[in-house]
């Protein structure tokens, strides 16, 4: 007989490490903490996304401001693009 068997609490641990199994695939709880962690990293690629996006319109703007006033005024009609692509 080992230490184990002759303990109090062995005879009433039959099955624990199952039960204890089942029990986790059953319970619901942690799912949801794991679902809004994914929800959140999609979240936050979406936003990196488009603030990237948006960077690049805004430095356009700037050059293409910049190049207004380099030139002087442009005539109506006249337009100035950017070079990047965006």
């Amino acid at each position: 007989m080992t230490l184990f068997q002759s303990h109090s609490f062995a005879k009433h641990e039959k099955g624990f490490v199952y039960r204890l199994l089942i029990r986790l695939l059953r319970e619901t709880r942690g799912q949801n903490l794991a679902e809004y962690a994914l929800l959140l990293v999609l979240i936050a690629l979406a936003a990196t996304a488009s603030i990237q996006e948006l960077a690049c319109h805004v430095n356009c703007a700037y050059e293409v401001a910049g190049k207004a006033l380099a030139k002087g005024k442009n005539p109506p009609g006249q337009s100035v693009s950017c070079n990047k692509k965006c």
